[in-house]
């Protein structure tokens, strides 16, 4: 089902935390420790999920985004040109494959399938 000309795409919700995860990033540049205390930071500790998002909880944030910074250390080091996921907008070809992949991998995540 090709997309309407002028469809409204939603980027990646995560986009909005880029300045956290580059510091996840940073932290885990230092080593695990550094990283663990990245974690204990008062703006980490804070940190609430969005109200548009409201399936997740501040803990699963905090572990996308730590992941995503694993995601971008791993692009800087083996693929530096390739683009950024923060930057990206994730498609299916049809409606069932994106719920499959919502299911499996982002249970009452951030996406639909229209």
């Amino acid at each position: 089902m090709p997309l309407a000309p002028g469809a409204w795409l939603r980027p990646y919700y995560l986009q909005r935390y880029g300045a956290m995860i580059k510091a996840a990033m940073e932290a885990l540049a230092s080593g695990e420790i550094a990283l663990l205390a990245h974690c204990q930071k008062e703006a980490w500790l804070l940190l609430e999920m969005p109200q548009e998002i409201p399936s997740l909880k501040p803990e699963q944030l905090k572990m996308m985004i730590v992941l995503e910074a694993l995601f971008e250390q791993v692009r800087h080091e083996k693929a530096p040109t390739l683009p950024s996921r923060l930057a990206s907008i994730f498609t299916w070809p049809v409606p069932e494959v994106a719920q499959r992949v919502r299911e499996a991998y982002s249970p009452g995540g951030a996406f639909t399938a229209a």
